[in-house]
């Protein structure tokens, strides 16, 4: 399941952001120009790219809360309530969202619940990393997914709209997960990458006939550890009202120090940025005669890959092993906790159990 995910940027960087993965999105100003028919005549409104009220930072954001989706229909982005509402509810307060914030892949065929969503309202979620929580034994140990370059993730999902109440909702899809992670959870959410076969499938507004078997093959959560990275990070993610970017950094030492490492370049990289004054990539021509634009990419590209190397080699240096390996050690370090534990209790017990000669249990003074 998908309960919890981060987006670590403010409604206003969200349009850059999406230009690194080369995708279209209309500017407010020209929205109602650029805006394409709705597909769905239940659906006419007009949106902006992002709404008047400014949407900060958010590492914990859970149910109910505001985030960010993509619209392929208008090519825009658009802040709706995550845990979807269907038009056709008469009092929105009432809906139970807690049942429909995420959406399982194999039942959007089958439930009346999701098929017309599926055919006519699909969209991306925007989110800078997803939280899954390991259970062992009585303990619940959090974890964070998100990808290596640091790059904006995008998963599959699903919106509706309650017209009398003008309001927006979205869901998540969620699949079996990956075998490579299927140690940590059983179920994840449906990443999508742009300009592949399944982002141009999932968002081709034109197609509004699906087959379960088609959806299985098309949104099968894969896991690439070439893309994508996994850490431990704080119990206080639990809790929803805790925030903070703290949230979203990792726990142990070894992968705190990689985090460091290229939060420091990353910060460093755009320090040089605002310094020389760039910006989009009009400006960019504008100011720098059309070449800075082309290196600041180049640069950007360059960091990732060092980034990339050098997060490997860390990672090969402190022997971190293989994701079984990690978690087999995990596992058994957790076990020996509970073993020490169980003595500590039987110990207690033994002590408390304890009889005089006239067989009278003692009391602990």
């Amino acid at each position: 399941m998908c309960g919890r995910f981060a987006l670590a940027y403010d409604s206003g960087d969200l349009i850059s952001l999406l230009g690194e993965w080369n995708l279209p999105v209309n500017a407010p100003q020209d929205t109602s120009l650029n805006i394409q028919p709705s597909h769905d005549k239940d659906d006419t409104k007009d949106q902006t790219t992002i709404s008047g009220k400014v949407f900060q930072a958010a590492y914990n954001i859970s149910p109910t809360n505001y985030s960010a989706v993509y619209r392929p229909d208008t090519k825009a982005i658009q802040f709706m309530r995550w845990g979807l509402v269907p038009f056709w509810t008469k009092d929105a307060s009432q809906f139970k969202t807690y049942r429909t914030f995420n959406a399982r892949l194999e039942n959007l065929q089958q439930s009346k619940m999701w098929m017309r969503p599926c055919e006519k309202k699909r969209c991306a979620v925007l989110m800078s990393g997803h939280f899954e929580w390991k259970t062992i034994g009585k303990k619940k140990i959090p974890y964070f997914i998100s990808r290596r370059d640091g790059k904006l993730m995008f998963v599959a999902g699903m919106y509706d709209y309650v017209e009398k109440e003008d309001l927006y909702t979205f869901t998540i899809i969620t699949a079996q997960g990956p075998k490579e992670l299927e140690w940590l959870h059983e179920r994840m959410p449906c990443v999508l990458e742009p300009n592949t076969h399944s982002w141009d499938a999932w968002m081709d507004v034109n197609k509004t006939e699906w087959s379960t078997e088609e959806l299985l093959m098309l949104l099968k959560p894969e896991y690439d550890e070439s893309k994508f990275q996994f850490y431990q990070v704080t119990n206080d993610v639990g809790k929803t009202t805790n925030t903070g970017e703290r949230l979203i950094k990792p726990l142990l030492k070894e992968n705190a120090d990689m985090f460091s490492v290229k939060k420091e370049k990353k910060e460093a990289f755009f320090k040089i940025d605002n310094e020389q004054g760039v910006g989009n990539e009009k400006d960019d021509e504008l100011v720098k005669g059309g070449n800075v634009y082309k290196q600041k990419q180049d640069l950007k590209g360059n960091y990732c890959d060092v980034a990339k190397n050098e997060e490997q080699e860390e990672t090969t240096r402190l022997g971190e092993g293989t994701i079984s390996d990690r978690v087999k050690k995990e596992e058994t370090n957790e076990l020996h906790k509970g073993e020490g534990r169980e003595k500590k209790r039987n110990i207690v017990n033994m002590l408390g159990n304890q009889k005089d000669s006239r067989g009278n249990k003692k009391v602990k003074k």
